[in-house]
């Protein structure tokens, strides 16, 4: 069953399964099991890592152009384990030259805050022959260091590595290539060749090997498919374990990603089976789901075309926007967007010195920076608009804009190479870090059309507080990992339902007139909730009645579960999520209901299920969750914004505009979002627009 398996030495616990690949100084043993970290924060990242790690995974791949190794560093430091007890695989952009290219692997090292990598591959294939050599040879004066135990390649077809191995004087190591079942027939030459590479001693290793990028369906196939699903009834498996079990079987290192520690925990667990030769037979002879792109340009057209980078597609390079008018221009995209050809290499955007603190006018400066370089399945931006919200200044005060901040945007697509949703010139909203810029470099699955009943300054202030309130309400009817369900959470079919009188839903949001309340209650209301119980004052307390509250109670005057009678609500959605309030809200949830926090300080930092983020005692039958957003964040914000806007044009959401203000005035949109003076935390409603371009 497992020929190829060979038990490993330095680097890896014995036992773990791997395979051997050629080191610079002998075999060196490849994990056949990984945790892949695209598009991936620093802080989740770190989070998956601490996971990963804790269930046995000793493996973790990153790279430069993830912006995220920081995160995996400090989770692998935090990890107690001895350095060569795990295995290291990054990479750097393909194309630099000599010089850019030692600067970007001891830059990788720095943020991994490591002495060694036991991997380190050049991540595309680069623009020409010349170019491929030359990195190549700098890769390997860097590796001669000691800074690496084994180099490759990511991307490269067969006439990439033929070049590569004209100059080489070191072993290629690896090949890192999207494959996955559906592909194991297409033979094609467009293809990376993956038995050219096997015949020239180059491992051949699968990203993507859950097609997890494809376009729906696709995406699904694998997963929820009836070919994994009926073989892996067979051996008590899940789709995605068939999936990649046909893979390591046959000796192909795999990094499935995921930040959702049940599906970490099932992707680890593929060395307890064995799939029979007709199994493997069938699953190498399926056709779909075929590799990621689109039909006219697939994912390895794009890499494999010769002499020259993969081609942007054409959307990026004649991209233009029909002419507006003067009228619109003021609340529209007026102007064409920019195309790559004619950008300036720089842009603005805001920076601070390390960690600020008000008075922010003293502190804050707009700086030219360059502009950013999105990696392929990222959509470069031009920003509208972006939002200040009172995480953003906490950000702030905890780190600064050292290397940017901010969170959501509106703005135009100037190009997205190997988008399949979007295209130049596209009206979108989304998330990005960091927003508070000209551009941004955002991946398309966290990017969506922005909703045509929104102008873009609206539109700016809703994706991170939006997704916020939908992602935690739905995980209220649903639990974290699973699906994401359609519309109401509450609405739930069939027997079992924790809400029996779903007719007299009652739900709490604990902070009403912020962000995320006001988006809350809206939502509760949308999904049926008959009554909706909140806190502010001021102002807000007309406000949030306006949005459908039915109860309200000023926290200046009496705390909200104080004045709420025993088994009354159903739903606590503690938006504000302070330490102690589970345990005051208990009374009042009724037996089946749920108390969900979105945490803050320590709770957030820590993850705590337990006192004091949670109460020690809760009622029988009350599920308790402090809930981190993170995992729904990278694995669904797409879909939440398409839920979003589709309410918003049903006219069932709404938002309030407190206050704008102009870039080169951000520091004053800190300081009013921050008080105690104009606007401050409390004394306004609606939310706070930041005015880009």
């Amino acid at each position: 069953m497992f020929a190829a398996v060979y038990l490993a030495a330095a680097a890896l616990p014995r036992g773990y399964p791997s395979v051997p690949m050629r080191g610079i100084n002998g075999s060196v043993d490849m994990p056949l099991i990984g945790l892949g970290t695209w598009q991936y924060s620093a802080s989740v990242a770190g989070a998956a890592v601490a996971t990963a790690f804790s269930l046995g995974y000793r493996h973790v791949d990153t790279a430069l152009g993830y912006d995220n190794q920081e995160g995996v560093g400090k989770a692998l430091a935090a990890s107690g384990l001895r350095r060569n007890d795990y295995f290291i695989t990054s990479k750097i952009p393909g194309g630099l030259n000599a010089s850019a290219s030692a600067s970007a692997l001891d830059a990788s090292l720095r943020q991994l805050g490591t002495e060694y990598v036991d991997l380190m591959l050049i991540h595309w294939p680069g623009k020409d022959k010349a170019t491929r050599q030359a990195q190549w040879l700098a890769l390997e004066a860097w590796a001669r260091q000691g800074k690496a135990r084994a180099i490759g390649i990511s991307h490269y077809c067969k006439y990439h590595l033929e070049e590569v191995l004209q100059v080489a004087t070191m072993p290629v190591a690896l090949n890192q290539n999207q494959y996955h079942v559906g592909m194991g027939g297409d033979t094609q030459p467009r293809l990376h060749d993956k038995a050219f590479m096997e015949a020239k001693g180059v491992l051949y290793m699968a990203y993507s090997s859950l097609c997890g990028p494809c376009p729906p369906p696709d995406n699904r196939a694998l997963i929820s498919g009836p070919l994994v699903t009926s073989i892996g009834a067979a051996h008590n498996k899940s789709g995605p374990q068939v999936a990649l079990r046909w893979l390591v079987q046959q000796g192909i290192p795999v990094i499935p990603k995921s930040s959702n520690p049940v599906h970490i925990r099932s992707n680890f667990e593929l060395f307890d089976f064995g799939l029979s030769s007709g199994e493997m037979q069938t699953l190498g002879q399926a056709t779909a789901p075929a590799e990621t792109g689109t039909a006219a340009h697939p994912d390895d057209a794009q890499d494999c075309r010769a002499e020259e980078e993969p081609p942007l597609l054409a959307a990026e390079t004649e991209a233009t926007a029909t002419e507006a008018t003067a009228t619109e221009a003021a609340e529209t995209e007026a102007a064409a967007p920019a195309t790559t050809s004619n950008m300036s290499s720089t842009m603005l955007a805001v920076r601070t010195n390390g960690a600020c603190g008000a008075p922010f006018t003293d502190c804050v400066h707009i700086a030219s920076v360059p502009l950013p370089k999105p990696l392929w399945g990222e959509a470069l931006i031009r920003v509208n608009a972006s939002s200040v919200n009172p995480s953003d200044v906490d950000s702030v005060e905890a780190g600064g804009c050292t290397h940017g901040c901010g969170a959501d945007f509106s703005g135009v697509v100037v190009s997205c190479r190997l988008c399949r949703r979007l295209k130049a010139g596209d009206a979108v909203w989304g998330l990005s870090r960091p927003a508070y810029s000209q551009y941004v470099a955002s991946p398309e699955a966290m990017v969506s059309l922005r909703p045509p009943q929104l102008g873009p300054l609206e539109a700016a202030t809703i994706p991170e507080v939006g997704l916020t309130s939908l992602f935690s309400l739905k995980r209220t009817g649903s639990v974290p990992g699973s699906p994401l369900p359609a519309g109401s959470p509450w609405r739930v079919q069939g027997t079992g339902s924790p809400w029996s009188n779903y007719s007299n839903l009652t739900v709490v949001v604990t902070a009403g007139s912020g962000g995320t309340g006001s988006v809350g209650i809206q939502l509760a209301k949308a999904w049926g909730a008959r009554h909706i119980a909140t806190a502010t004052t001021g102002a807000g307390l007309a406000y949030v009645r306006s949005l459908g509250a039915t109860y309200v109670t000023d926290y200046k005057q009496v705390d909200i579960f104080d004045s709420l009678p025993d088994n009354s609500v159903d739903i606590v959605y503690d938006n504000y999520g302070a330490e102690g309030t589970a345990t005051k809200a208990m009374h009042a949830i009724r037996p089946g209901g749920v108390y969900l926090m979105v945490p803050h300080g320590e709770c957030y930092e820590k993850r705590w299920q337990a006192p004091p983020c949670l109460a020690a005692n809760p009622k029988r039958g009350v599920r308790q969750l402090n809930y981190a957003t993170g995992p729904d964040f990278v694995e669904h914000a797409a879909a939440g914004l398409d839920e979003l806007a589709a309410l918003y044009g049903q006219g069932k959401l709404s938002t309030h505009i407190d206050k704008t203000f102009h870039l080169a005035d951000v520091a004053s949109a800190f300081d009013y979002s921050a008080g105690p003076g104009e606007g401050g935390v409390g004394s306004h409603i609606g939310k706070i627009a930041l005015r880009i371009s």
